[in-house]
C-alpha cells in the first residue's frame, strides 16, 4: 500500500492549512460534547494568526501531515506545560482531517513527534484528552496509558473533565 500521507515539520505557509484542520477538528470531534455556539465561534482567522506565530517562534514542535500538497493532519507539542508526575514531554494538540482518521496518519504523527523528542533528551510525555472525546481511545491504543488525574475545564459555559494520558518511555 502506498503511503497517503507524508510528515515534515511545519514551515510559515501551513499556519492556514493547519488553522482549517484545528477548527474543523474542534467542530467534528467535540460535537455534542461541547456547545456548538462555543464551537461555531472558532475563528479561522484567530487560529491563523495563533499558527503563524507559533510555527514562527519554533518554541514548539509542530509536524504536519500532508496529502496532495495540502495540510491534512498536525500535532504540536514540547516541554511539559504543567508539572504532571514528572512527564518532562507534552502534546499539546492533534487533529487530523476526518478523511484521514482511522488510515495513520495519527499514528505516524505521533509516531514522528516521539522519535524527535526522543532524539532531543526526551524521556516521557502526557497529554490532556477531554474524557467524553470519542477519540480517546486512539491514544491507549498507541500504548498510552490513562492516568487517575483529571482537571476541570470550561468551555463555552459548559464543563467538562480533561483526563491525561501519558507514555513512561516514549
Amino acid at each position: 500500500m502506498t503511503e497517503m500521507f507524508s510528515i515534515r515539520v511545519a514551515a510559515p505557509g501551513d499556519a492556514p492549512g493547519i488553522a482549517r484542520v484545528h477548527v474543523e477538528g474542534w467542530r467534528t470531534s467535540y460535537s455534542g460534547i461541547m456547545p456548538e455556539e462555543f464551537l461555531q465561534a472558532r475563528s479561522l482567522e484567530k487560529h491563523c494568526a495563533m499558527w503563524e506565530k507559533n510555527i514562527s517562534e519554533k518554541r514548539d514542535l509542530i509536524l504536519v501531515a500532508e496529502k496532495g500538497g495540502a495540510v491534512r493532519g498536525f500535532i504540536s507539542g514540547g516541554k511539559a506545560r504543567e508539572e504532571l508526575a514528572g512527564y518532562d514531554n507534552e502534546v499539546y494538540a492533534v487533529y487530523v482531517d476526518k478523511e484521514l482518521r482511522g488510515l495513520g496518519a495519527g499514528q505516524a504523527l505521533m509516531k514522528a513527534f516521539f522519535n524527535r523528542q526522543a532524539g532531543a533528551g526526551a524521556r516521557s510525555c502526557a497529554l490532556w484528552v477531554l474524557e467524553e472525546n470519542p477519540f480517546r481511545r486512539f491514544y491507549e491504543k498507541f500504548g498510552g496509558t490513562l492516568l487517575d488525574f483529571k482537571k476541570p475545564c470550561v468551555f463555552g459555559g459548559k464543563t467538562l473533565n480533561e483526563v491525561a494520558c501519558s507514555w513512561k518511555d516514549i
